[in-house]
This record gives structure tokens, C-alpha cells and sequence, in this order.
């Protein structure tokens, strides 16, 4: 995957089902990183974490903290955690899903905000809670309000797996675009997976191409 994002701090965002994991083994994936951190408290099947070994193997340090996947309210940020945000030459972090998956990364939003970051949203507009640019904006300022800082850009990954239609595709990206114009955001993005034959089309915006490292339980059954 090319070097899309440039300053020291990658944040990945989303809501629940956005992708965000996703795109977040995807970049780690790149080698571009000198550090994971997984700072997902809240969900317990789809963490960045889970894909240690794979990732580690590409040169890339994972830092998964004890918390995740349980849900603490004011969740303890462990002394590797900081020192890598603070040091290490090119972090990335999964941010975990919506306000309370971002209320962690709140926690270290001093140290973040230092460094220099690029705050990513990526929405799917076929998850629920999700379904048109309002309700996408406010998970947005939900997320921005739990974790001290502002969304840079956004990421459209809008689909249905195999069952996505091109009418899907062409969904996601109107409805991306108007979350764009109302946030006064730019789209950074649109998520193509490799695997799925869906093609976006007709957007002069960028198309990059991921691929299918997450799989869900019954998937890998």
C-alpha cells in the first residue's frame, strides 16, 4: 500500500463495521510504520492485534494493551503505549470503534497533538447508524469530542461484502461526498478490496486498492 499519510501520527477511526481495522492491517502491512498500536477497548472479534504475528513480520513493533476488547470507561494507558506516540519515528493506531472506542486514544491526545497527526475517519454507509452523510457527521463529532482531536480526512469503504452491487458502490460515494462537503473535509479515499469484483467508478477522487486480511468468525469457519 502506498505512503498515503505523511505526518509522524496515523489515527484510524470509524464506526463499528466501518473497515477501520481493515484499513488499519493494510497500512501496517505497508511497512511504512515503526509501530501498531491497537487501542480498540470495545471490540472483541475485529482488533489490529489479532494479525500480531503477520504484521510483526513485515519489521513493524504491535503494542496491544491489556484493556482491549473490555470496555473501561477511563481505560489505563501503559508506559510503551506513550513512549512509542512520542517517539517512535511513524505510529499507527486503531482508534477502536465510535466515542467509546476513542475515549483511549483521548487519554493520550496531549502527547498525539505534539507529534502531529492525521485523524482518519472511514465510513461504510451500509452500517446501521450509518446510512446517510447526518448520521455519519455525527459519529464523526462524536468520535472527535471522545478523543480530543479533529478529523483530518475521510475514508469511504462503503460496501456489503459479497453482496455488494455496483448501486452500493455508487451509494457510498454520493453519500460520501455530501459527509465531505458538510464536514468541510476532504475525501482522502475510496476503499476498492481486491477481492470482491466491485469496481468504483466514475469519481475523480482516489481509488486504493486493499487487501481482505479481516475476516469475520464465519468466514473462518
Amino acid at each position: 500500500m502506498e505512503n498515503i499519510f505523511q505526518k509522524p501520527i496515523t489515527i484510524i477511526s470509524g464506526h463499528y463495521g466501518s473497515g477501520k481495522t481493515s484499513l488499519s492491517i493494510n497500512l501496517a502491512m505497508s511497512g511504512r510504520y515503526s509501530s501498531v498500536i491497537d487501542l480498540d477497548v470495545v471490540n472483541p472479534f475485529f482488533r489490529s492485534s489479532d494479525y500480531r504475528k503477520m504484521i510483526e513480520d513485515k519489521g513493524v513493533k504491535v503494542i496491544a494493551p491489556y484493556f482491549a476488547g473490555t470496555n473501561l470507561d477511563v481505560p489505563f494507558i501503559p508506559k510503551d503505549v506513550k513512549t512509542s506516540v512520542m517517539f517512535d519515528e511513524k505510529v499507527l493506531i486503531d482508534a477502536g470503534g465510535d466515542d467509546q472506542g476513542a475515549v483511549a486514544t483521548g487519554t493520550i491526545s496531549n502527547e498525539i497533538k505534539k507529534r502531529g497527526y492525521d485523524l482518519v475517519y472511514v465510513v461504510n454507509f451500509m452500517r446501521p447508524q450509518t446510512r446517510i452523510a447526518e448520521e455519519a457527521f455525527d459519529i464523526m463529532k462524536e468520535i472527535e469530542s471522545a478523543c480530543h482531536l479533529y478529523v483530518t480526512g475521510i475514508v469511504n469503504n462503503t460496501n456489503l461484502k459479497q453482496e455488494t452491487t455496483q448501486e452500493v458502490i455508487d451509494y457510498g460515494v454520493d453519500r460520501t461526498r455530501e459527509l465531505a462537503r458538510m464536514a468541510g473535509l476532504p475525501i482522502l479515499f475510496h476503499v476498492q478490496e481486491k477481492a470482491f469484483s466491485y469496481i468504483i467508478k466514475g469519481t475523480s477522487e482516489k481509488v486504493v486498492k486493499t487487501e481482505s486480511y479481516v475476516l469475520t468468525p464465519w468466514e473462518q469457519a
